[in-house]
């Protein structure tokens, strides 16, 4: 057993190729073959999940502009050539319903969750007021999320289980506090009240499996914009981190803690980082 780490600038491992045929072939329109399209409108309680109880392999769920309440939660799985799609019109956004000025680690206002589903795209959706995940993942693979907005403090995406493998994050956004970042002292992000609402990370997680990409996204304003608590050896492994873009980062841009079996970072873009680009102190191999 062995871990490599590399920041390199060459064509993708064969993990990541792997990854990347899978994807494609979750990408593929299959509504002309059968699957339903559903359209929900905004503020219909309950409307999303009924939608999805509903669902078959292939079919597509549409939310129209506006904003519909969280949390979302899939109760249905797609197949390998036609997987369940979430997607928002433009404008459409998920509130997970999250209000105060500071969030309490008790504090759970999820976006969405899917636990024990397979094969789900998740497309164009602006994620706001959720805490302390807008996506959380339990024991489930083949996840793509694409495209999609969190304007929300904690982690983008949580993924724990280890059931829980192969996932893409492409084309999306994170900037849960803006500027304000920017002025708070360091202590007062790493252990003092601006803790809860400013650590977070795009993913993150502790015992799900891995086999992840994280490609094209934008990070801004953050104190690590990608960081994991792996438990165990075989946890979080076989991860692709490229073609990112990383700003205004207070601490370390990304930061591994425990474990590290094949992580790979090349092609991303960085700007203003405090600390470290990489900080793998204290970790052990895979």
């Amino acid at each position: 057993m062995f871990s490599t780490f590399s920041c390199r600038n060459c064509s993708e491992s064969p993990a990541a190729v792997l990854l990347i045929v899978i994807t494609i072939a979750v990408a593929c329109p299959m509504t002309a073959a059968g699957g339903e399209v559903r359209y929900v409108p905004a503020a219909a309680d309950g409307e999303i999940e009924k939608a999805i109880a509903e669902s078959k392999p292939g079919d597509t769920i549409v939310l129209r502009r506006g904003v519909h309440r969280g949390a979302v939660e899939f109760t249905t799985s797609g197949k390998p050539e036609n997987p369940i799609t979430l997607r928002g019109e433009d404008g459409a956004i998920i509130d997970g319903g999250w209000r105060g000025e500071f969030p309490r680690k008790s504090d759970h206002n999820h976006g969405a969750a899917i636990v024990g589903q397979r094969w789900i795209e998740i497309e164009n959706i602006t994620f706001e007021n959720c805490w302390n995940r807008a996506i959380a993942l339990d024991d489930s693979s083949y996840i793509s999320i694409r495209d999609c907005r969190f304007n929300c403090a904690g982690q983008a995406v949580y993924a724990t289980g280890a059931g829980t493998h192969h996932l893409l994050i492409e084309r999306c956004e994170w900037n849960p506090v803006g500027r304000a970042i920017w002025s708070w002292q360091w202590k007062e992000i790493k252990t003092g009240k601006y803790r809860c609402l400013a650590q977070g990370s795009i993913l993150t997680g502790d015992t799900a499996r891995g086999h992840f990409v994280i490609r094209d996204n934008k990070v801004d304003y953050v104190f690590n914009a990608f960081q994991y608590n792996a438990r165990a050896r075989n946890c979080f492994a076989n991860i692709e981190v490229y073609r990112n873009r990383f700003d205004h980062i207070r601490d370390n841009a990304i930061e591994p803690e425990n474990f590290i079996h094949n992580l790979h970072v090349y092609h991303n873009q960085l700007d203003n980082v405090s600390a470290f680009v990489i900080s793998v102190d204290s970790c052990r191999g895979g």
